[in-house]
């Protein structure tokens, strides 16, 4: 028999945020999270996205022992933009049998269909910038510390409870960091320099939260088609800018903007923080902390995390500035494979960014839904 359990006080959250370190234990592609952000993602003083979101936490317990979770979510700026209420369901995790997500899920969409939700979909977190997308293709490869992963019968079971592909996001990597910008790149910088003007931004420490803040418009837009977009809030953007302040380096940040000061294009590359956080298994103290800080300083591995251009300017050679820049600096630390974070396979003019670097696709993540009624 599987028990459904409401985790009813943020007291009793541990055996919910425990469960995947004992899940995956033997997996070496498993990113653990640090525990305490992972708290800290469904405490109201911390996460400023709970306030336009009501959400509930369940485990299933077999014979005593937890052996799934899930996160039942109604987003309250979602339901304004759809003018219809959906149901989400995120931080989903089980064991390998059938009747558990089954049981979860289930309970997830009886809670949601009492609010009046047409549809629920996932995983997916409170915002497009949490974890999305269960894996379904890629199972043997360590991708970017934000990528989720998933073991390969997740998917199945998803298919067998009767729930739908909505869309699918790509993890990109090139497996040799470029050492030099490209020549076709070398020979369009100087054209789109004189005849528009463009030319990439320096950035001073001091400036370097109003940059990213600026950029962050830049690349959430590229989320609005997704159907699980929902508009930032003010204090949800800090809340992100502060989540990722500490892995930036200001020489791997590129701005790109035209000779009025006007952004047009941005992109954020920092050290890959995979290998290391698997190594303090979830603690920073008190040994967890040193092969971070190791790796900020010296690393032969680096993600590209956000990536973004205005509308107008896609497909017209902007990603020239931007990479010529992430190439010089990667290749200076000595760079040897850059990870890609995930993007929407349908959003072609993203996906071409890269067709001059010589991409492989590794990993396959997909966003469900099944209809309430």
């Amino acid at each position: 028999m599987i028990k459904i359990r409401e985790i009813s006080s943020f007291r009793e959250i541990k055996p919910f945020i425990n469960f995947p370190y004992q899940h995956y234990k033997k997996c070496p592609y498993w990113i653990p999270p640090i525990r305490q952000d992972e708290m800290n993602q469904f405490d109201p003083v911390q996460n400023p996205s709970l306030e336009d979101s009501e959400f509930k936490l369940w485990v299933a317990e077999k014979e005593g022992k937890v052996v799934g979770r899930v996160v039942g979510i109604i987003n309250e700026r979602e339901t304004r933009v759809k003018g219809e209420v959906h149901g989400r369901f995120g931080w989903l995790e089980f064991e390998e049998d059938l009747s558990i997500p089954n049981a979860l899920l289930e309970r997830v969409g009886d809670w949601a269909r009492e609010r009046g939700a047409v549809q629920l979909k996932g995983p997916v977190g409170f915002t497009n910038l949490d974890p999305s997308g269960m894996t379904v293709e890629g199972f043997d490869e360590l991708g970017t510390m934000h990528g989720a992963y998933h073991y390969p019968y997740y998917g199945k079971y998803m298919d067998q409870l009767g729930f739908e592909k909505v869309v699918d996001w790509l993890e990109l990597v090139l497996d040799k960091a470029p050492t030099r910008v490209p020549d076709k790149m070398k020979r369009l910088l100087p054209l789109l320099e004189k005849k528009f003007g463009l030319r990439n931004f320096q950035i001073k420490k001091t400036h370097l939260r109003e940059k990213i803040r600026e950029s962050f418009f830049l690349v959430t837009d590229s989320y609005k088609d997704l159907p699980s977009y929902v508009p930032f809030s003010d204090r949800q953007i800090d809340h992100y800018i502060d989540q990722f302040l500490p892995f930036i380096q200001p020489d791997y940040i590129s701005l790109v903007g035209d000779a009025e000061g006007h952004l047009l294009g941005f992109g954020l590359v920092v050290p890959s923080f995979s290998e290391p956080l698997i190594k303090a298994k979830g603690r920073l103290f008190p040994f967890g902390i040193i092969p971070l800080l190791w790796t900020k300083r010296f690393h032969r591995i680096a993600d590209l995390v956000l990536i973004g251009v205005v509308d107008e300017w896609r497909n017209k050679g902007l990603n020239a500035f931007i990479f010529s820049k992430s190439i010089l600096a990667v290749s200076a630390q000595g760079v040897r494979k850059i990870r890609i974070n995930p993007i929407l396979e349908e959003n072609l003019a993203s996906l071409s960014l890269f067709k001059n670097l010589d991409p492989r696709v590794f990993r396959r993540r997909r966003l469900f839904a099944k209809d309430l009624y």
